[in-house]
């Protein structure tokens, strides 16, 4: 009996091993395979803002992330020209990409038309901005 103990030992620790491994490959992890997280773009001085926007969307020109972030510089600098192409292609882009809020999207896109004097293009988005949620206080204060 003695003489097999050493193999029992080996056989012990190679059934543990193969237990593990398949416990490890049925687990339920992840389904998907990770996805590359780009980072978001969370700086305060304007130039590097708009060097770093520039910079990823010559890589990609439809970045989601670049756009917002020039789109909300723009809003709140009020250069509302700019901030409306740039709203204008992340509400085309809102339908692909679950990450951005269409409501946001559409509703600045509305405020920025209003405030360049298109009226129509901006009753039309507040309209759309309205099914999205209701009872938002600025929505219903420019529709009213």
């Amino acid at each position: 009996m003695w003489d097999y103990f050493p193999l029992i030992i080996i056989a012990i620790v190679f059934v543990i091993f193969v237990a593990l491994f398949l416990f490890r490959l049925f687990s339920g992890g992840e389904k998907e395979p990770r996805k590359k997280k780009k980072k978001k773009i969370k700086v305060k001085d304007r130039n590097k803002i708009i060097r770093e926007t520039n910079r990823r969307l010559a890589q990609n020109p439809k970045d989601p992330d670049a756009l917002q972030a020039l789109a909300d510089l723009y809003y709140t600098e009020g250069i509302y020209d700019k901030s409306l192409n740039y709203y204008n292609t992340l509400v085309g882009l809102c339908a692909s990409n679950p990450d951005l809020n269409e409501f946001e999207m559409t509703l600045r896109y509305a405020l920025s038309a209003l405030k360049l004097g298109n009226y129509d293009e901006a009753y039309k988005s507040l309209i759309i901005a309205r099914s999205f949620e209701e009872n938002n206080f600025e929505l219903c204060f420019h529709l009213g």
